[in-house]
């Protein structure tokens, strides 16, 4: 029962983070991948924006790797330029709502021949380097932290979880970063073990304690990934899908439902044990499966007082001529215990009127909550064809 309610205050946890969540917690991995290098990312005002960058003969090129390398994608026509063109349009802002921008340069080539480089290039443009809601964090092959502080004031970093660092060093990581294979062998679907879960929320509370942001790369790009590094408390989600990702996150408060309304389930005490009851009161939800009663139990704290009935059984309604039924044949189904095509009320497949179980019980001399004449009558007024089942249920 322990690992029940741990499990329901986890989702709990997970909508109470998750409405917190924005746009800059994006980071666009490979950004110059996408189908509009950096102005697909800028549209939705994402976190980061990430460039793999290689120097080769003194100019500064965007690939992943160096046999990708076309002439024309250099950080400064693909990043640099742009980003500058749109300061000058908002007047010094990273971005309309004034959220701010971190641009991410992955060396992929020698860590301190390139980074002088990027320093230099970065240079020419004051507006960027200049501006306080823009950040460069260099990554990927980065100097030894020890020589950090040769490089220009406006050059942070990104730190990895098992290096030390002075208190200097500390003030130029901008985030710590893990490759998340490394420590899990999770893909991405179900729920992380419960060792692999502890082992990243140690990780995470390491970090954060040094007061410092958190991303983790090679993470795989589908909901539910986004949905656990966000009950992780992850600072940065990687994504490819960065639309899609904006738009989940945005869509959060009206997609998510979190139950604060709880009851106590009722616990039956076995009083007929030892005589009949007297009276049968048959409930049905209307359009009410398996996945709806889970769903129910799930709102409350793994509590519903339909698990606790001591007789429990099913039924399946499903329509002659279809596997989803609708209400027609559904209500017949439970009304006469046949089951018809959708449309059909109670008839069977060929259209020959069924005996109601109402009917059944009176001839047994069964008491109805209703007489057997106001049955035939609502029969007859055909009030079924336009009710629900739940409606035909409490008329039976």
């Amino acid at each position: 029962m322990k690992k029940i309610i741990t499990l329901f205050c986890l989702q709990f946890f997970v909508f109470a983070q998750a409405q917190e969540y924005s746009s800059s917690n994006i980071h666009s991995h490979n950004d110059y991948e996408s189908k509009l290098p950096f102005y697909g990312a800028y549209s939705n005002e994402t976190g980061v924006i990430e460039a793999d960058v290689f120097l080769i003969n003194n100019e500064l090129f965007v690939a992943h790797t160096s046999k990708e390398i076309k002439t024309y994608n250099t950080l400064k026509s693909l990043y640099l330029e742009p980003l500058s063109s749109k300061l000058k349009t908002l007047e010094g802002k990273a971005y309309p709502s004034n959220k701010p921008l971190i641009l991410m340069i992955d060396i992929k080539s020698d860590a301190d021949a390139t980074l002088k480089a990027i320093a230099q290039q970065l240079k020419t443009f004051p507006d960027i380097i200049s501006n306080k809601n823009i950040k460069v964090v260099i990554s990927g092959n980065r100097p030894l932290p020890s020589l950090w502080k040769d490089f220009p004031d406006f050059i942070y970093f990104d730190g990895r979880i098992n290096e030390e660092y002075t208190a200097d060093q500390l003030a130029r990581v901008e985030m710590i970063s893990e490759d998340l294979k490394e420590i899990t062998v999770w893909n991405g679907k179900g729920v992380l073990t419960q060792a692999d879960s502890e082992k990243i929320q140690s990780i995470i509370k390491k970090v954060h304690s040094q007061n410092k942001k958190v991303r983790f790369w090679a993470t795989q790009d589908n909901v539910n990934t986004y949905m656990t590094l966000i009950n992780l408390k992850v600072d940065f989600i990687g994504t490819d899908k960065v639309a899609e990702l904006t738009q989940f996150i945005n869509s959060i408060k009206t997609t998510f439902y979190q139950n604060t309304d709880f009851h106590q389930a009722y616990v039956p005490k076995n009083a007929f044990k030892s005589k009949r009851p007297k009276n049968v009161i048959l409930l049905i939800g209307d359009g009410m499966g398996l996945t709806q009663i889970y769903a129910g139990y799930t709102a409350n704290k793994g509590q519903l007082s339909l698990f606790n009935i001591p007789t429990q059984g099913f039924s399946i309604t499903k329509a002659s001529d279809s596997y989803i039924t609708d209400s027609a044949a559904g209500a017949t189904a439970m009304a006469t215990g046949h089951k018809t095509n959708n449309r059909f009320i109670s008839v069977d497949e060929q259209g020959k009127p069924l005996e109601l179980i109402t009917q059944q019980l009176a001839k047994k001399a069964i008491k109805l909550p209703l007489s057997l004449q106001e049955i035939l009558q609502m029969q007859r007024q055909r009030r079924f064809m336009l009710i629900s089942q739940k409606e035909v249920t409490v008329n039976l």
